[in-house]
């Protein structure tokens, strides 16, 4: 991957090699990284730091990763196919969330977004990510269809003018919903 490849956000538009970039984004639970390229995505979502098979598989099957930082961030090649730190499903949670944040973007060498979930204090999130993460698990609610775009729609009045979000699309049972039924 060549510098000019790197992901960058550009206003509110994620860019990579200097072009628009739409991620088709999977939560990886276990199956080959060829298999999910193979099935359309272009980046997989790792719920722990990826690791040098990750990162390498990844690089092989062209596929870019979102996944939480490792330790030692300063450590992470730029090169590598990583195109956000993913910052949690509520950044609020983090203790001194601001100052983590903070010392992300200064040692990253690879200069990579910033995204994280924020259900509370979303005004305080929205200064600190680049991207926020809209999450809501309707199946299994009360909540329509018909309701999902007024939902995220409302979102946007609640964060930092111009903050760029993604949002997940549940395809199953919660876990709570899960246990209940249990």
């Amino acid at each position: 991957m060549e510098p000019a490849d790197r992901p960058r956000l550009r206003v509110e538009t994620l860019h990579v090699g200097g072009r628009p970039y739409f991620p088709r984004v999977i939560e990886h639970r276990g199956e080959t990284f060829e298999l999910l390229r193979q099935l359309g995505f272009n980046t997989v979502y790792l719920p722990t730091p990826a690791t040098s098979e990750d990162l390498d598989e990844a690089q092989r099957q062209r596929l870019w990763l979102v996944c939480p930082p490792p330790d030692e961030v300063e450590q992470t090649r730029p090169d590598r196919p990583i195109l956000a730190w993913f910052c949690g499903h509520e950044l609020s949670d983090h203790p001194q969330a601001s100052l983590w944040t903070e010392r992300l973007r200064r040692h990253d060498p690879g200069q990579r977004p910033l995204i994280a979930g924020a259900e509370h204090n979303q005004w305080v999130a929205s200064r600190q990510v680049d991207i926020l993460v809209r999450r809501r698990l309707p199946i299994g609610t009360t909540m329509e269809l018909s309701q999902f775009e007024p939902w995220l729609q409302s979102c946007t009045q609640l964060v930092r003018p111009g903050t760029p979000f993604w949002s997940t699309v549940q395809t199953e049972l919660s876990e709570s919903v899960l246990q209940q039924v249990e």
